[in-house]
């Protein structure tokens, strides 16, 4: 079955004859016959179809959108793994020294929303870099 391009001109007569194409002013068609409004049209491939009292509607017909051999081979998606990107996805940067580790998060359960959880690993509380700890010797605890 065919598809049809629509177009619908509404003619304005206010100071002179103004026309709108799907509601925009055509500034180019002010104060010009209508045959030549609809010459205009009939040049871009438009037929006149239809006047409903306010407007004239016009169609052409629009080209198939080109379709895909049918012996082209169908790519279906894997699940990906756990920890490992979908396609399509940014490769998680490793953290540098001394900025907080992003956010990881966990498979969700069937029916509940997905968890964030903090990365593994030692994170600083703040954004200054912490210092290691000194070893206490047993007789020195307070």
């Amino acid at each position: 079955m065919p598809k049809w391009d629509y177009v619908c001109v509404n003619l304005v007569r206010s100071y002179g004859m103004n026309y709108r194409r799907n509601g925009i002013k055509i500034a180019e068609w002010k104060d010009k016959p209508v045959f030549e409004m609809m010459q205009s049209l009939g040049d871009e491939g438009y037929e006149f179809a239809a006047f409903d009292g306010q407007n004239y509607i016009f169609k052409k017909p629009v080209a198939a959108p080109q379709q895909q051999p049918a012996t082209a081979p169908v790519q279906t998606a894997r699940p990906a793994q756990v920890g490992q990107p979908t396609p399509g996805q940014p490769m998680p940067r490793p953290a540098q020294p001394g900025q907080p580790q992003p956010l990881q998060q966990r498979p969700a359960q069937p029916g509940q929303p997905p968890q964030q959880r903090p990365a593994t690993g030692p994170q600083p509380a703040s954004g200054l870099r912490s210092l290691p700890q000194r070893p206490t010797a047993p007789d020195e605890e307070s």
